[in-house]
């Protein structure tokens, strides 16, 4: 019976060395590892998360890290160059591409990353461009089915999904995606707001006449792609929706309307705007998806 312990107490001893043994030559060779505890009633358990490892440091960041909003690496590479797309596993029917008798008179043609029928004066080849006779036949068997699949919005470091191609499995076939019409650029036109930035507050004055109305310098920790400022702070004179107090020395996001246009003190103007904290995660990714545009 002793001896029947020891050996299972060696078996386990041994399987704990070559897990740690795996574990480590993984996360040495791909740059990932797979850590965390879970406590339960039974105690600790291992959840099986993946780790990615920052390119400059030797330091382990979760995936949902990348591209939140907040760098995680000391050189900021987890959030240089992210970018949001929208895309979908489901394909085009087979009836959505141009017939055989398909030639110069069929005028209307099926715009795939669109998502839309159009009359086209300059209609591109039939080999490769779905094109009909009628608007109706465009319609019906390509924007009416297309309207039906369900598309989701990525946002992706490129950086990144280059070191660790496993990443992010849509990556993989990107060209294949987009020249099948199942991945497209996200709205940004549509948006009802069109401001967004996120800063240190460093100066906060309120203006005597309107209570809702502040003189603002914020640093800029990510405009995301707007281009509305630049430099590394910006100057806003911001009207709030709701009165609230600009909390100096904290990040905060600041979201509103702007045309564009500097008042007579050089200030960038932004009306019906909502300040908020930066401290959620999930709040940053969500700002981002909503007001970020693409690069191009």
């Amino acid at each position: 019976m002793r001896s029947c312990f020891t050996f299972f107490q060696l078996l386990l001893i041994n399987s704990e060395i070559y897990r740690k043994t795996v574990s480590a030559s993984f996360s040495g060779i791909s740059g990932l590892r797979r850590y965390h505890q879970k406590r339960s009633s039974f105690g600790f358990i291992e959840r099986r998360d993946e780790g990615i490892k920052c390119i400059g440091e030797h330091k382990f960041i979760l995936k949902r890290q990348i591209c939140d909003g907040r760098p995680d690496c000391k050189d900021g590479s987890d959030e240089i160059t992210c970018t949001s797309i929208k895309w979908t596993s489901i394909h085009l029917p087979e009836s959505c591409k141009s017939s055989v008798d398909c030639d110069y008179k069929y005028q209307y043609q099926y715009d795939q990353n669109e998502g839309k029928c159009e009359k086209c004066l300059d209609c591109g080849p039939c080999s490769t461009t779905a094109r009909f006779w009628t608007l109706e036949d465009c319609q019906n068997d390509c924007e009416f089915p297309d309207r039906m699949r369900i598309f989701q919005q990525e946002t992706f470091s490129v950086l990144y999904s280059e070191v660790y191609p496993g990443l992010y499995p849509f990556k993989r076939n990107l060209l294949e995606l987009w020249l099948s019409g199942n991945i497209r650029q996200p709205d940004s036109t549509s948006k009802k707001n069109n401001f967004a930035l996120r800063g240190v507050i460093l100066e906060a004055r309120r203006n005597q006449n309107d209570p809702s109305e502040y003189s603002i310098m914020m640093t800029i920790n990510e405009d995301y792609n707007q281009n509305w400022v630049a430099g590394y702070s910006a100057r806003l004179n911001v009207t709030l929706r709701k009165k609230k107090r600009f909390p100096l020395g904290k990040e905060v996001i600041i979201t509103g309307k702007t045309n564009g246009k500097l008042d007579n003190h050089d200030r960038l103007e932004v009306t019906d705007a909502i300040l908020r904290s930066s401290r959620s995660r999930s709040l940053r990714r969500n700002i981002r998806s909503r007001f970020s545009v693409p690069q191009h």
